[in-house]
């Protein structure tokens, strides 16, 4: 059973919907760590060592002196998001969006530091650490009295044998109600909060949905009913989800439909990708013209690992072919104990311009799979574990990518590919990502300037 049919037999099947605390419907955001650990093999969380948790510490300091008070707009990210773009490190997601609006605040969480902060676009930004550490403060020690519907949690991890710290997320999800809470007391005059992963900050975005500000989410990634955190087969509070999504195209429509009870289409806006319309006309010299380049977006669970694997032994196959790896999270040390052929090299580029400088790009299930023909590259989809058509079937095709399993045999597929005409290839894009970025932008926030 794939991953969309699961969770609409589990939503059928089980009274989700009377899972509650303090009387608010939880399961939308318990479901993302139940089906996170029951169907990302190993998990998608990273232990932190000390260097790196100490790296956190110090990053509080950033923007210390700005306050979290009297904004009218607040702007959620991840410095994992910043990119060099026209001489200034910018975030790809909110920076577009952050200097077009007054009395802004971008809450930035570290990749363990804060870099660059002396060559970013004008905007007003501070650490997330202390908000962070503020949220873990609210947390209480029990919530027994305030919890409904445990019996039937407890069948669901049973049944599919997850185990999950359920007391750790109700007393999360409760905190994140008090954080959003403090927001709004903060900021009398917010009108809109922007996120790029709301169904991980529900009890936030329920409590300032409430309190009348508008939650836009900015999307950061693969949108479809695949995905955990965009499909409700039953009816739960509208607060708990984002009033808008801004999307890269208008094919995320389509997943609102009458089965999907989380939103209406209509709250889904395409507005494009900031960062691949800055940087799709930037094609580089191939290091080694005789070589087919192949861009391999690599992932952090395990089905990452298993693609390392996959890839070695397709490059001992076929030493024709030059296959460049992006990491994302994990350190280099952790691949020391693989054995990689010439042909297989890291990129010391970030997973963007790397897709520009090659022919194919290669992956299971990541979401530059939507960005990559974008850029003109077409796809090599590898279906592990079933993995890459579960999320992406419906929104790759003939013109843009092919699903393979084996790597015996690759270079007739890869073959194909290199003879995709690169316009087609683009256009047949077109509903995953939309063309005129900036234009679409400026509509969407004097839209929601006046709703």
């Amino acid at each position: 059973m794939d991953i969309e049919q699961l969770i609409k037999k589990i939503e059928q099947d089980y009274a989700v919907e009377k899972i509650k605390v303090n009387d608010i419907q939880v399961w939308p955001f318990l479901k993302i760590f139940f089906f996170d650990q029951l169907y990302v093999e190993g998990g998608t969380r990273v232990n932190l060592s000390i260097l790196q948790k100490l790296s956190l510490v110090f990053s509080a300091l950033f923007g210390i002196f700005r306050k979290t008070k009297n904004r009218e707009y607040l702007i959620f990210t991840n410095g994992q998001q910043r990119r060099w773009i026209n001489g200034k490190w910018t975030d790809k997601l909110m920076s577009p969006i952050a200097t077009k609006l007054d009395k802004h605040l971008i809450l930035e969480q570290p990749h363990f530091l804060h870099h660059h902060i002396f060559q970013r676009p004008e905007e007003k930004a501070k650490s997330n650490i202390l908000l962070r550490l503020r949220e873990n403060g609210m947390k209480k020690s029990s919530l027994e009295a305030a919890i409904t519907g445990r019996e039937i949690l407890s069948e669901l991890c049973n049944t599919y044998e997850v185990d999950l710290d359920v007391d750790e997320l109700f007393r999360r999800f409760h905190a994140q109600v008090q954080l959003g809470e403090y927001l709004v007391s903060n900021n009398p005059s917010l009108k809109a909060v922007f996120v790029s992963a709301p169904y991980m900050n529900m009890g936030m975005v329920l409590r300032l949905y409430k309190s009348g500000v508008k939650v836009v989410e900015l999307q950061h990634g693969a949108i479809h009913k695949a995905h955990f955190g965009y499909v409700q087969y039953k009816q739960f509070d509208r607060h708990l989800f984002p009033s808008q999504i801004w999307s890269w195209g208008l094919g995320v429509k389509s997943i609102f439909d009458d089965e999907n009870k989380m939103m209406a289409s209509s709250n889904v806006k395409a507005i494009g990708h900031y960062y691949l319309e800055e940087i799709k006309g930037q094609f580089s010299h191939r290091e080694d013209s005789r070589a087919i380049e192949i861009a391999v977006s690599l992932q952090d669970d395990a089905v990452g690992q298993e693609l390392v694997g996959w890839v070695i032994q397709a490059a001992s196959l076929n030493p024709e072919l030059r296959f460049k790896l992006v990491r994302r999270n994990l350190p280099m040390s952790f691949y020391s104990t693989y054995s990689f052929p010439k042909n297989v090299v890291f990129s010391d580029k970030d997973v963007y311009q790397t897709i520009l400088d090659s022919d194919v790009h290669c992956t299971v299930f990541s979401s530059c799979a939507l960005e990559a023909p974008f850029l003109g590259v077409p796809n090599l989809m590898v279906n592990l574990k079933g993995k890459s058509k579960a999320y992406f079937e419906g929104n790759l095709n003939e013109s843009n990518s092919r699903f393979v399993l084996s790597n015996k045999g690759l270079l007739p597929v890869i073959e194909e590919l290199l003879h995709l005409e690169k316009k087609k290839i683009i256009s047949s894009n077109e509903h995953n990502i939309i063309q005129g970025y900036h234009v679409n932008l400026e509509k969407a926030i004097e839209s929601l300037k006046e709703e």
